[in-house]
């Protein structure tokens, strides 16, 4: 998908954490954990053995 012009797809959910791949870079994604990339910032709301909620701004 798109979000603010940047690519994010999921890599895979596995044990509670997702992999989320942002633009060429992936990273983890727990609940509660906000990464940074770029100009974006992700903040991971939820994770569950099939969903993924975060929130995206420019960072």
């Amino acid at each position: 998908m798109q979000v603010l012009g940047t690519t994010i797809s999921l890599d895979h959910i596995r044990d509670g954490q997702a992999t989320l791949r942002v633009g060429r870079e992936t990273f983890p994604c727990t609940d509660g954990v906000t990464v940074s990339t770029g100009g974006l910032r992700l903040h991971c709301t939820k994770v569950t053995t099939d969903l993924v909620e975060f929130t995206a701004t420019r960072a």
